[in-house]
């Protein structure tokens, strides 16, 4: 499969055939996830939080005080205990409990990209909800194509054209990721000339995009990035 070399927005709600999800639905699957961070065996494989832009250890005892009502509750109650710099992460919780939403999203995917069975499964599902200045750990890019559809709130991203990078030194982080285990990183920080050259994306509720990127969320949000690995 080939990596998107540019990005586009798509408006979900003209186009139909590309989701199925409601609100409610999607929050009624993350609120199980989040129920399941003390379980024995939880429904998700990778979870991570950042709190000004560094990784906490005390995250699963933070978001057991958030309000599970709704992503609004959830997010503000969060955003009071944290301030207004926090990445909430979650990946692979389409592979712990396949609930009749995700088998209906998986085969929507499936039929609109013409994708084989051994790559479906290779798909993971990630969750970013929070506000933040960047994504943590700065610009990057994964060995994959990617497809996020944001839910709840706004959510932008800085995308740039490959040559805009073709002098720095990338360095290769290791990620937990069970299908691929390394992905670039450009910079630690996204400087402001960074950020004055890229192309901003700016997405809301049924939006989706596929796109080096590093994603904006100034106000509360909640996204569902689709990793699509060969």
């Amino acid at each position: 499969m080939n990596l998107i070399p540019f990005p586009f927005l798509l408006d979900i709600k003209k186009n139909q055939h590309l989701i199925s999800f409601s609100q409610d639905e999607i929050w009624g699957i993350i609120n199980k996830v989040i129920e399941s961070l003390y379980e024995e065996y939880p429904l998700y494989e990778n979870f991570a939080m950042s709190i000004n832009n560094e990784l906490i250890d005390n995250a699963k005892d933070i978001l057991r005080q958030g309000d599970l009502r709704s992503f609004k509750t959830f997010l503000e109650s969060i955003n009071q205990i944290c301030g207004d710099n926090f990445v909430i992460y979650f990946s692979g919780w389409n592979k712990k409990e396949k609930n009749d939403a995700i088998r209906r999203f998986e085969n929507l995917i499936k039929e609109r990209y013409q994708l084989d069975q051994d790559v479906l499964e290779k798909i993971d599902f990630e969750l970013f909800m929070g506000k933040y200045e960047t994504t943590y750990g700065g610009i990057h890019r994964e060995f994959c194509s990617n497809i996020q559809y944001v839910f709840y709130g706004k959510k932008s991203f800085l995308v740039w054209p490959p040559e805009y990078f073709e002098n720095y030194k990338m360095k290769e982080k290791n990620q937990k990721d069970t299908n691929y285990q390394k992905e670039d990183y450009l910079l630690e920080k996204t400087s402001e000339e960074d950020i004055t050259n890229g192309i901003i994306l700016n997405g809301y509720p049924d939006n989706a995009f596929q796109w080096w990127h590093v994603g904006i969320s100034p106000d509360l949000s909640a996204s569902m990035t689709l990793a699509f690995y060969d």
